[in-house]
């Protein structure tokens, strides 16, 4: 999916679209929805994945460029390769050495 496809897309086609590259790079989703009212998983804007590192390594960079050119991922944090909050490259958060967490946004309202 292209950067403005996703971007454009209902969080619903987001997350199976996630879903479906994280599948085909032999992941698996670790945690989507949980009562956190304080992170984007509260929300069910969401999504953990988890396997072997050079996929999750993977899985990272396949997204990184919707990060990076603010094409509706908001957080991609993966500590081994890196981070994105708010569309900005941060070092490692932390707690993510053994899963890739995306998070993302609705998709833009028109004026």
């Amino acid at each position: 999916m292209a950067g403005d496809q996703f971007l454009n897309a209902t969080l619903e086609v987001k997350r199976k679209f996630i879903r479906r590259k994280a599948g085909e790079m032999g992941l698996t989703v670790t945690s989507e929805y949980r009562n956190d009212p304080n992170s984007f998983h509260g929300k069910n804007r969401a999504i953990d994945v988890a396997g072997a590192p050079a996929a999750m390594a993977r899985f990272f960079r396949a997204f990184e460029p919707l990060a990076r050119e603010k094409k509706g991922v908001r957080e991609l944090f993966y500590d081994p390769v890196g981070a994105w909050d708010n569309f900005q490259r941060i070092p490692p958060v932390g707690g993510h050495s053994d899963h890739v967490h995306i998070a993302f946004d609705p998709p833009p309202t028109s004026s």
